[in-house]
């Protein structure tokens, strides 16, 4: 759709470059990426410090089967980029739908406190993977890519694990535990 062609029932059709008075920048663009579901991951690395790192990430993509490559992507500007960029490997922790928790626990860069050693183990890859995760998936990093406003991490699986789960979801800028996106 264009901005000229009109916006469907209900809905608003915005050029990508305009501005609308009084309104955050990129308010409608947020709003209109809202709109496509995702999934919820906890990235974990070890950081400069030695400590195992975690952030709430939902940019998580599969990039290829072989060789097994997987991508997410962190603000430029996030208080964890040091210790991702300087890491050899992380591990994508896949979230159900009953850890909502865990999302809003690394979601926050305040008040940051590491992973617990009970919380987590350490596979092949060396990254902290989170046990309680439905999904994991350790990686070797491969490339990082500066995008705009962002950094593009891209791994290579070396080992994963999945046990069958709810998804948690996130949708409309709120996160969804039972699955239903209105």
């Amino acid at each position: 759709m264009t901005a000229e062609t009109p916006p469907p029932p209900g809905g608003r059709a915005t050029k990508a470059d305009s501005k609308k008075t009084g309104e955050p920048p990129h308010r409608d663009y947020r709003d209109a990426l809202a709109a496509f579901p995702t999934g919820v991951t906890v990235v974990t690395c070890f950081g400069v410090n030695g400590a195992a790192e975690g952030m709430t990430v939902n940019s998580f993509a599969s990039i290829s089967l072989e060789p097994k490559l997987v991508s997410w992507a962190m603000g430029a500007s996030c208080l964890l980029e040091k210790d991702f960029t300087g890491a050899t490997h992380f591990a994508v922790n896949i979230l159900s739908a009953d850890q909502s928790d865990l999302c809003d626990r690394f979601a926050t860069m305040r008040d940051r406190m590491p992973l617990n050693e009970r919380e987590y183990t350490v596979v092949e890859g060396g990254a902290p993977c989170l046990n309680a995760a439905a999904t994991v998936f350790d990686c070797r990093k491969v490339q990082e890519i500066p995008l705009g406003d962002h950094l593009l991490l891209v791994g290579e699986v070396g080992f994963y694990r999945t046990r069958p789960a709810k998804p948690l979801l996130f949708h409309g800028s709120k996160i969804i535990t039972d699955g239903r996106v209105d």
